[in-house]
């Protein structure tokens, strides 16, 4: 225990007289967070794709029945968050559009009512704003669909009208598909029950935010568990490697020094960055503390552990650069940390569930923002697995090159 103490602490020793190590290592997570609750907010607010936009609503025909269908295209909770009616003349609306004010302008005809009344086709005008074209076409085709029901409750009355025709007088048949019209148009707007929706996520019952929280934590262990791997290669050499053996440092006692030492700046680095990270946007974790300590600490000791492992191999300087290199884009790929696996195919979500980084990025998430508990268990164990596993390969390693 003694030497493995001695070794470590000449570590980190031999780390903290740099002052630019420590710059970098102090900043990751700082800058970790600061991009994650900044730089890459406009993504996670899902409503800020179409920003609301006013509509001018010209109603020439004023009546209970105008004012009754712009009363539900207007209490609409879909269409009322992105779309806000102004009253107006059309020459007011005209204004509006040409002031940039208003993205359309929708005219309802005199005698639209009437119309309806006869199932004379009396279409509504729209007239677009060209310098905002995403808001008028999103307008037109709401508009659009309620054309559409509104035209499949005509058919229907007059297909009634059709097979009635040689059974009812005439004038009592075109009174009543008359208001038939009337009736089955308005009942057809104010259906706001037509099908349940339902949002499908690439990120399951985690919002992206949250999803990246964890994403970022799991690429910030292994971009940091990398350079901690080209530093304490450039630091203790070959040679000065052989003197600790000599000296009585076993295999097991290095790997365990190597390991402790990236295990310490490792764990640190994440306290620091989901600290800062809940500190500033006001997340209570409340019984999920000691879940999520767990999941963070097995977290730093597998990076930590599969680094370790890596620099067993006598690889040299250019190859273990290339290896790690690639080997950290795979686990970064793999394991969601770069996009959600949803967005690859389905052979690519397989396989990121047999790298350590899937599970940490799933374990952090579910600690961190109450998801459930077996997932917080099977991560905790698969992570504690890879750990022991890595570190008997580096062992193995480390005796191979003593011998």
């Amino acid at each position: 225990m003694k030497k493995i103490k001695a070794l470590v602490l000449l570590q980190l020793k031999t780390m903290l007289k740099q002052p630019a190590v420590l710059l970098v290592f102090a900043g990751l997570p700082f800058l970790g967070s600061l991009f994650l609750i900044y730089a890459l907010q406009p993504i996670f607010d899902r409503d800020a794709y179409v920003e609301p936009f006013h509509v001018a609503l010209a109603d020439k025909d004023d009546s209970l029945e105008t004012r009754a269908i712009i009363h539900q295209l207007a209490s609409s909770e879909e269409f009322s968050r992105v779309v806000e009616f102004i009253r107006t003349s059309e020459s007011e609306g005209l204004e509006l559009l040409e002031n940039n004010e208003a993205a359309a302008m929708a005219v309802i005809p005199e005698n639209f009512s009437e119309d309806l009344r006869i199932g004379k086709n009396t279409p509504v005008q729209v007239v677009g704003n060209p310098q905002r074209p995403l808001q008028y076409q999103l307008f037109l085709a709401v508009m659009e669909s309620g054309a559409d029901l509104i035209s499949a409750a005509q058919s229907g009355v007059n297909t009634v009208h059709f097979f009635l025709r040689e059974e009812i007088d005439s004038q009592s048949l075109n009174q009543e598909v008359q208001q038939a019209i009337i009736d089955f148009t308005f009942t057809s707007l104010g259906r706001n029950q037509i099908f349940v929706t339902e949002t499908l996520s690439e990120t399951g019952i985690f919002t992206l935010e949250e999803y990246y929280f964890a994403a970022a934590a799991t690429a910030l262990s292994l971009i940091t568990g990398f350079l901690l791997l080209v530093l304490m290669r450039n630091e203790f050499s070959q040679s000065m490697n052989k003197r600790l053996m000599l000296a009585g440092c076993t295999p097991g006692v290095k790997v365990t020094a190597d390991f402790l030492t990236s295990f310490l700046v490792l764990a640190a680095q994440l306290t620091v960055f989901i600290g800062g990270y809940f500190l500033i946007v006001n997340h209570s974790l409340g019984n999920n503390f000691f879940p999520l300590v767990t999941a963070a600490s097995l977290g730093a000791a597998v990076t930590a552990m599969f680094f370790t492992l890596l620099s067993s191999f006598l690889l040299g300087q250019f190859g273990e650069a290339v290896i790690g290199i690639s080997v950290l884009f795979v686990l970064l790929l793999l394991g969601g940390a770069v996009l959600p696996l949803a967005f690859f195919q389905e052979w690519a979500g397989d396989a990121g569930s047999y790298t350590f980084t899937y599970w940490m990025r799933e374990g952090l998430m579910a600690a961190s923002f109450f998801g459930d508990e077996e997932t917080i268990r099977n991560s905790t164990a698969v992570m504690a697995g890879f750990t022991a596993l890595f570190f008997t390969g580096a062992w193995i390693n480390e005796r191979r090159k003593a011998g």
